[in-house]
């Protein structure tokens, strides 16, 4: 992949370079690793709601928070919200974000800019080749575990908040091969801020009570839901 054109006092960057520990940004001459992917699930075609799923690639971790509609305002909404949860940590925990080119992540001053100080940035946003999403895969590749959970066909406008907080929960609490045995959750506890977790209403499943099925959310109890 070449090098992208990015202009000096141009606040977003583009992809150029995926390293084989991580995606690696190239921003002039530095190199910046992507801290946090953000990308959006979809339910029905008439659906209002959608899913944004923020990603932490290095320890697997993933959030998914619930949006009113798939628009540029609610994804700096949701970041608004993990920025003051983080307690005046997001930058230095997150300073460098990677998306793809959808609508609702356009607007790039939104989302770099910090909802405790407006004056400062919260973090970079970088963005992916054009139809190259497969650039953040490790986001992508996340979206399975979402999908255990709740099935491509099942309406977004039946999901709430709690479901969001459950399904994050679950996602993050069984051991992974590549954490050397150790659940996402583990790791995201011992160094992202408590406040975060208790914002979220997330915490730490037994290995055991994990459900990776829509009986996690009891989907085909719910009318609309699914089908």
């Amino acid at each position: 992949m070449s090098v992208c054109g990015i202009g000096e006092t141009t606040l977003v960057g583009l992809v150029c370079g995926i390293g084989e520990i991580g995606e690696i940004l190239i921003d002039g001459n530095n190199l910046r690793r992507a801290a946090f992917q953000l990308d959006c699930v979809m339910g029905r075609v008439h659906d209002a709601q959608c899913v944004m799923s923020f990603h932490v690639p290095r320890i697997e971790f993933q959030i998914y928070l619930l949006l009113a509609a798939h628009v540029a305002a609610e994804v700096v909404r949701a970041l608004d919200f993990i920025e003051l949860a983080c307690g005046g940590a997001f930058a230095r925990l997150f300073p460098v974000g990677l998306t793809d080119r959808g609508g609702e992540f356009s607007d790039a001053e939104g989302i770099e800019r910090s909802a405790a100080d407006p004056g400062r940035r919260r973090c970079s946003i970088y963005y992916c080749d054009p139809m190259a999403s497969h650039q953040k895969g490790s986001c992508e590749k996340n979206h399975v575990e979402f999908r255990k959970v709740v099935p491509k066909g099942t309406s977004m406008d039946a999901l709430t908040a709690d479901d969001m907080a459950t399904i994050t929960s679950h996602v993050n609490s069984y051991p992974r091969p590549s954490l050397g045995g150790m659940a996402p959750i583990d790791l995201a506890l011992a160094i992202l801020p408590r406040s975060l977790f208790e914002e979220l209403g997330i915490g730490r499943v037994e290995p055991g009570e994990v459900v990776m099925t829509p009986r996690l959310l009891g989907l085909d109890r719910r009318g609309g839901a699914t089908g």
